[in-house]
């Protein structure tokens, strides 16, 4: 009975080990600014409040929303959940997905060209489930809006 409770256990610690919590923070502890990329000493985060669809884009073949992007220098945070700091406007932050399923793109630039280096997004990639989650926080807030 020890060894079969001792090996569930072991079984139990391997598995939590790989999950990882993916908490969402926000910039000054304000649900409008998801952070979606970390650093040392900054970040960057969108504003939920000017999210919007893209009007006449994609001829059906994918949704295309914008937000304002802003990198954000770190103050003092905690860390976990939010990050305290001054909000500094950069461009705009464009995300593409595409209807047939092939993918899920962004760029930041001050207009969405084709010709500019859209970067596919992987949900499992450790550095890209921020975005991941910041766009879903996005498409919710557009949804909400229609």
């Amino acid at each position: 009975m020890k060894k079969s409770i001792l090996a569930l256990f072991a079984v139990i610690m391997v598995f939590s080990s790989f999950a990882e919590a993916r908490i969402i923070m926000y910039a000054n502890g304000d649900y409008n600014y998801p952070i979606w990329a970390s650093g040392n000493r900054g970040g960057s985060t969108l504003d939920l409040r000017t999210a919007m669809i893209m009007p006449d884009t994609g001829n059906g073949q994918y949704l295309e929303t914008c937000a304002n992007n802003y990198f954000l220098w770190y103050d003092k945070g905690d860390g976990k959940t939010y990050e305290n700091g001054t909000l500094q406007k950069d461009k705009y932050i464009y995300f593409r997905e595409y209807n047939d399923g092939s993918g899920l793109y962004y760029v930041v630039a001050e207009v969405p060209w084709d010709a500019l280096p859209w970067k596919k997004i992987n949900p499992d990639d450790y550095f890209d489930y921020g975005i991941n989650d910041a766009y879903y926080l996005l498409k919710c807030r557009v949804e909400k809006k229609q």
